[in-house]
């Protein structure tokens, strides 16, 4: 199996509330393509759903350095509890990530929140 494949495989688990299963399937679809940004931002996910919003955050990030245009990825990273002492700094990461999305004329997608309230 290729990569693609472990992410479908990963992704279709996560979405059944698996995600224990599903982090298996992401790191081995990371481990065969480490530039896979849809990967590393639904492993991110997965890990918010398991209420890991660090390991969340530093996936969403490594998806944001791999495309930089990724506003999902912001607003995810920033939609985690702040864990950190700057919230406005997250919260303008949010806003950068939907300011270029925006300006690439981008359709803007309704993203997927990391952690529930």
């Amino acid at each position: 199996m290729d990569g693609t494949a472990f992410f479908y495989v990963g992704f279709s688990k996560n979405e059944k509330g698996k995600s224990d299963r599903a982090l298996q399937d992401f790191n081995q679809a990371i481990k065969l393509d480490p530039a896979d940004v849809d990967a590393f931002y639904n492993r991110g996910v997965a890990y918010a759903d398991k209420g890991q919003s660090d390991r969340a955050k530093q996936d969403y990030t490594q998806a944001i350095t791999l495309d930089p245009a990724y506003a999902n990825a912001f607003y995810n990273r920033g939609a985690c509890p702040y864990e950190t002492s700057e919230p406005a700094q997250e919260e303008a990461r949010v806003h950068q990530g939907i300011t270029r999305t925006l300006n690439k004329h981008a359709p803007v997608q309704t993203p997927r929140l990391c952690c529930a309230p």
